[in-house]
């Protein structure tokens, strides 16, 4: 039995209460759905890919070079992964997420994009944003499985959002207060949620 029927066989994923108004309060909720030994997985399984070269939906303008300073160029980021890679496609439609997304809708989610970011030391990150900004999805929203593959914390630049967001207007260059989710969890928000994943600042 693999760890989605498990986790299916062992938890009737139903919406609390409490969870539904966190989210409807905030925008985002964080769900324990994957375990340390898969992110770990993931993690080793795009390293070797991104280590043996590019592929379709690379950073626009950026060819990979490991011998480059520029972080973004030795790790460009990875899009649409599942069109040409198994373990990719067996992640965006595995059970648990389907099976949250649903309880949280009422109904079946389409399935339509995968992204990987690598933030190496240095990275940049990426700047609070909101995602409908550039897909202007309507009448409704997209929803955003976020899962880290590393440990991460407001250091190295964890999943960070701006919470009650998600019922502002669309906004060109959102500036907020911010707070995190635990490290090694599902964040889940709408594409109208204000997120990011900018590493700490010192003076």
């Amino acid at each position: 039995m693999n760890n989605a029927n498990r986790f299916l066989m062992e938890n009737k994923i139903m919406l609390t209460q409490e969870q539904q108004s966190f989210y409807e309060t905030n925008g985002y909720l964080v769900m324990p759905l994957f375990t340390p030994a898969e992110a770990r997985h993931l993690c080793d399984h795009y390293m070797r890919l991104r280590e043996q070269g590019s592929y379709p939906g690379d950073l626009v303008g950026i060819a990979v070079d490991l011998t480059s300073e520029d972080p973004l160029r030795r790790y460009p980021r990875m899009i649409q992964m599942h069109e040409w890679d198994e373990t990719s496609l067996r992640w965006l439609l595995d059970a648990r997420l389907k099976e949250c997304l649903t309880a949280w809708l009422g109904r079946e989610p389409y399935a339509v994009q995968t992204m990987l970011y690598f933030k190496p030391p240095s990275a940049r990150g990426q700047a609070l944003h909101q995602d409908n900004l550039y897909l202007k999805v309507q009448p409704g929203t997209c929803m955003a499985a976020w899962l880290a593959l590393d440990p991460c914390d407001e250091e190295n630049g964890c999943m960070r959002v701006v919470p009650g967001s998600h019922a502002w207007p669309i906004r060109q260059s959102p500036r907020s207060v911010y707070s995190m989710p635990p490290k090694n969890r599902e964040s889940i928000c709408t594409s109208a949620t204000i997120c990011g994943s900018m590493t700490a600042c010192r003076k």
